[in-house]
């Protein structure tokens, strides 16, 4: 390059990384704390001439770029002092996938990684995130802690085998999207509207066994809903959520610990919000999590404390998201996902809350260009998620996360038979069941994971 300097990061952008994809990228982590090149990133091409691609200002330490798929971001910390500082720092793949593609620089004596970005017309820089805790260095000539060498961990997910679709006993039908569920005893219940009366009936299968109940209108009688159901095991119970034909939300308890059947009220969840869609529940940071879209086809939360006896009150996800469907939840890792058809895109899209339940990421694009005119459905088993959807012409789909939160892409199911409305999800230990609406008989299929 002609000029003498001591670099560190080195990678190879990806091809989509703009003008610069395919060439060599170094950083410069400088000689000492007077180095005028420290902190600059070049991409070097071909012909071996150098191009200053980004500059985060002292000491570049790591290139990294975010892989397509998704992956969980490793980070090696350095002490010079005490020795417990030593550690190994991990930041969630879901904080990435509105970045893929992206690269990322450290600042090694700061403690700041960068995100540098081809946004179509030129390449832009920001501050991407800072190490947590504590920080003592003040430069490369009085270094304390540092931050060294990171990457991707990207591991493929494991693909199930399935078994073909079967009808479910009893010959119920419906119009919506059926609901699946598993209460505290581990049985599984399946949920539907009813297509005439729009009552809500349940079905249950015990355990594993594929023997079921028979269909039966949940207790008390007379409730209505134009409307799927929701569903979510909070503590020991059971709770369902219905949407009236008002577009208010009740819910009711159904199954408490290993009792039968309950016969308790129908009760409007606290906060007067009103719906036009199913509503979608899950269990996050120990609060049962609840999820609408509200007339501004905007989304809502509102969480049932631990023990149950109190709500937080109704409040946007952040982000402004959209959709004129059906919203869905899934704990997945810890952390709160929030799956959503985009308006007008027909794309799917997600945004995550932590683990601390205080921030939540950018909406993204699942990876897999997939594509959905309806709502969706989503799992968490044998440490990984599974989202299943109706593909625009009708046949289910399926997007798999490994336990490093990277995706396998959209692939159609073998075959995958069709429906017109979204599947329905659930799993009893490591098996994985999907439900379905037939097309024209209306009534419900099953089928599982081997």
């Amino acid at each position: 390059m002609g000029v003498a300097m001591r670099v560190e990061g080195i990678a190879v952008a990806p091809s989509a990384f703009g003008p610069l994809g395919g060439q060599i990228i170094v950083g410069v982590e400088g000689i000492d704390d007077e180095d005028q090149q420290s902190g600059k990133v070049y991409a070097i091409g071909a012909s071996g001439v150098p191009t200053l691609l980004a500059d985060i200002g002292y000491c570049a330490e790591n290139i990294a770029f975010v892989p397509t798929s998704g992956g969980t971001f490793y980070h090696t910390q350095l002490s010079f002092e005490r020795e417990r500082e030593n550690k190994l720092l991990a930041v969630s793949a879901s904080q990435f996938l509105a970045r893929a593609g992206h690269m990322l620089v450290t600042n090694e004596m700061s403690g700041d990684l960068w995100e540098v970005a081809w946004d179509g017309t030129h390449y832009t820089q920001s501050l991407a995130g800072r190490a947590p805790e504590r920080w003592s260095s003040e430069g490369r000539d009085v270094q304390g802690t540092e931050l060294e060498h990171a990457d991707f961990a990207v591991r493929a997910p494991s693909l199930p085998s399935w078994t073909n679709w079967s009808p479910v006993p009893g010959g119920g039908t419906t119009d919506a999207k059926p609901n699946a569920c598993v209460d505290f005893s581990g049985n599984l219940h399946l949920l539907a509207k009813g297509i005439n009366d729009g009552r809500i009936y349940m079905q249950s299968m015990w355990g594993a066994t594929e023997i079921w109940s028979g269909w039966v209108e949940v207790p008390p009688t007379g409730q209505t809903t134009r409307h799927s159901l929701g569903s979510a095991l909070h503590e020991t119970s059971l709770h369902v959520f219905a949407v009236t034909d008002a577009g208010n939300i009740v819910h009711k308890r159904v199954f408490v610990g290993n009792g039968p059947l309950t016969n308790e009220p129908w009760v409007e969840v606290p906060g007067g919000f009103l719906t036009n869609a199913a509503v979608s529940a899950a269990v996050a940071t120990g609060r049962l999590v609840l999820c609408a879209k509200g007339w501004d086809k905007h989304l809502y939360i509102n969480e049932l404390a631990c023990g149950g006896r109190s709500w937080s009150g109704w409040s946007s996800v952040p982000g402004g998201g959209q959709t004129n469907a059906n919203p869905t939840l899934v704990n997945f890792q810890d952390e709160l996902y929030v799956f959503i058809k985009g308006l007008s895109s027909n794309r799917i899209l997600a945004t995550v809350r932590s683990a601390d339940g205080n921030s939540w990421s950018e909406w993204a694009e699942l990876p897999g260009a997939g594509l959905t005119n309806a709502g969706m459905a989503a799992v968490s088993a044998n440490r990984q998620c599974y989202v299943a959807v109706k593909g625009l012409h009708n046949t289910p789909w399926i997007n798999i996360a490994s336990n490093t939160g990277t995706w396998s892409g959209w692939s159609e199911l073998p075959n995958p038979g069709t429906t017109d409305v979204a599947l329905g999800a659930v799993a009893i230990g490591a098996r994985i069941y999907l439900f379905a609406k037939g097309i024209n008989d209306r009534e419900l299929y099953m089928r599982r994971t081997t």
